[in-house]
């Protein structure tokens, strides 16, 4: 254990009159050697330390980007959540974010660094679940899942067929040498496993992009992880829309949970803004009242398309001209 102070700082994103930032404030959490265990039991026992954790509850904290300074103060379990204004405009990339956890007298008890994606407007942007869509994760089979979450290292962490082809092309454009399209994982996972499937992305080369994950989980909670409702995953997505009012939109998922329904409610909520839905067909069963909801939001002049295997899903996104 490690009863020191620690801060933890998520890529954040936004443009030049919008810019957002999450972390979480800690006053004491479990520590390992390392973060890559061959062994299953190592692995394991490396997974569930990620939730032997004590937030600090109310800590204040200060956001360093550019010349500017940032001040905020942390809910009842640790998380905050900076959003401010630049004072000047920046091209599309990334940028390096730095945050100070603050004691008595602005005594600085941790620090962290990450960066903040600030996208292109002309760019299209791509909001994917990661569960079930791009990596094989049994959400809807405990057991299954806590399997392949406590017993498999993150290089071992099985992707479905093609996916990191796919999502190369869907960040290219299908174009080389011009800057990457954003892309914004959004998924029902804690904020617990954040380094954890980082690393996923990074090893199986993943277009690189921001993670918005779910609710901080206590030990006691570990295998009730993923299990999060739903309704969060919603205001997560509508959140990235309202931060940019005039980017385009697609939306990828799968039909193993409730993708496909908050799908369909971010449309009737955001008219206009999105241009595509993807659904992985997971769920076999599923498939024809997928396809109906599906149909429906053709109607609504959304391009749609219900897949098992993503060279399907790249074909179709060539005809749409998502890639070249």
């Amino acid at each position: 254990m490690s009863n020191k102070y620690s801060v933890k700082l998520y890529r954040g994103y936004g443009h030049q009159h919008n810019m957002v930032a999450y972390g979480h404030a800690f006053e004491w959490m479990a520590t390992s050697k390392k973060d890559i265990y061959e062994s299953s039991l190592a692995n394991m026992v490396h997974l569930l330390k990620l939730f032997m954790v004590r937030p600090f509850p109310y800590a204040r904290l200060r956001l360093h980007f550019d010349s500017q300074m940032v001040e905020t103060v942390a809910e009842k379990d640790g998380f905050f959540k900076f959003q401010w204004s630049s004072s000047q405009a920046f091209a599309g990339g990334m940028y390096p974010l730095f945050v100070e956890l603050l004691g008595e007298g602005d005594k600085v008890l941790a620090t962290d660094r990450s960066d903040i994606l600030i996208p292109e407007i002309t760019q299209m942007a791509f909001i994917s679940d990661i569960d079930d869509t791009v990596l094989v994760s049994h959400s809807t089979t405990i057991l299954k899942r806590m399997r392949e979450l406590l017993a498999k290292n993150p290089y071992k962490r099985r992707l479905f067929s093609s996916a990191a082809i796919w999502y190369q092309l869907l960040a290219s454009g299908g174009v080389k040498d011009q800057p990457s399209n954003p892309f914004f994982y959004v998924s029902s996972s804690e904020w617990n496993l954040y380094d954890n499937i980082m690393k996923i992305f990074e090893h199986n080369m993943l277009p690189s992009g921001v993670l918005l994950l779910s609710h901080l989980k206590r030990f006691r909670e570990v295998f009730n992880t993923g299990r999060t409702k739903h309704e969060s995953k919603k205001d997560r997505i509508a959140r990235i829309m309202r931060v940019f009012p005039h980017q385009k939109f697609v939306l990828i998922g799968d039909n193993s949970q409730r993708d496909p329904m908050i799908y369909s409610a971010i449309v009737e909520e955001f008219p206009g803004r999105v241009f595509a839905i993807f659904i992985r067909n997971v769920r076999k069963r599923k498939g024809k009242s997928t396809q109906l909801l599906m149909d429906q939001l053709t109607d609504m002049g959304v391009q749609t398309y219900l897949f098992e295997h993503n060279i399907d899903a790249i074909f179709h996104s060539r005809e749409i001209g998502l890639i070249q």
